[in-house]
């Protein structure tokens, strides 16, 4: 970078003489980050500046959630609390995770019954390798 009088120490882009500088390293604020919806003890929505949401939030009654969804979820917690019976099954998801490992382990123990040192870490992939390099060496003998 060149020295000008502009720049006199050629550090990059400044202000000019009177202007204030920007700097590029900020970003600005949101808009519509920086303004939040209380609502408060009788349920009349208030558009409060993020940086006085703890003192709004600390009044009496006041609450970020809406009376709607206040209502929504005591709903949904009663529902819940009418559903005691406990879960007889599985999730699919759990029964999918368990098949799978029991198949992982199934290879991990054919492996070391043909004589090799499995690691852990090992997937499928290199578990089925392994066990047909080893079958391959016991064939050859």
């Amino acid at each position: 970078m060149a020295v000008t009088p502009d720049n006199p120490l050629g550090m990059g882009p400044s202000a000019k003489l009177g202007e204030k500088p920007t700097p590029d390293f900020r970003r600005p604020k949101r808009p519509d980050k920086a303004i939040v919806i209380v609502w408060d003890a009788e349920g009349t929505p208030h558009n409060i500046a993020r940086g006085n949401l703890h003192d709004a939030l600390s009044r009496p009654g006041w609450s970020i959630r809406s009376p709607a969804a206040k209502q929504l979820a005591a709903e949904n917690q009663a529902s819940e609390d009418d559903n005691t019976e406990p879960d007889q099954g599985s999730s699919p998801e759990q029964t999918e995770l368990d098949t799978a490992m029991d198949a992982l382990n199934e290879l991990r123990i054919e492996a070391e019954a043909l004589g090799v040192t499995v690691d852990q870490r090992w997937g499928k992939k290199r578990l089925a390798a392994e066990i047909e390099k080893a079958k391959a060496v016991s064939d050859a003998e």
